[in-house]
């Protein structure tokens, strides 16, 4: 795929504006919390499944910059049938652990821009499994 300037200019602009279009640009005042506690479960079929429990939480450092962490602790189970034997594989433990800063560079009455830097640091579990319960990176 050959990029055009017209690709490049709307790339560039849904990477500068991503956080402002999708209001998560926002950051806490100085002292506050926000601490978001999560059950999900994701199915395909009845052959895949991927429960999770999440913790998500923010907090104002200053009113311009917020701590942003979140973690997982899950249960990745898959069941598939090769030449007639059917094997179902379980992981569970914590996945990736996301940590990092958002930053308040602007805001007026049309909105709020920022921009954030995460690390993503792997959960205790071995990225070469079958089931990996993260990315790995």
């Amino acid at each position: 795929m050959r990029i055009t300037n017209k690709r490049l200019i709307a790339i560039m602009a849904g990477i500068l504006l991503s956080n402002y279009c999708f209001a998560g640009a926002w950051t806490l005042p100085e002292g506050k919390l926000y601490d978001k506690a999560s059950v999900n479960k994701y199915t395909s079929d009845p052959d895949f499944t991927d429960m999770n429990l999440g913790n998500y939480v923010e907090y104002g450092l200053t009113d311009d910059v917020s701590l942003v962490n979140s973690i997982y602790y899950k249960k990745i189970r898959n069941t598939y049938t090769v030449s007639g034997t059917t094997t179902t594989t379980t992981t569970t433990g914590i996945g990736d652990i996301e940590i990092g800063l958002r930053h308040k560079l602007a805001e007026d009455p049309s909105g709020i821009f920022s921009h954030q830097a995460i690390v993503k640091i792997p959960g205790g579990y071995d990225k070469n499994s079958t089931l990996p319960l993260g990315n790995g990176q």
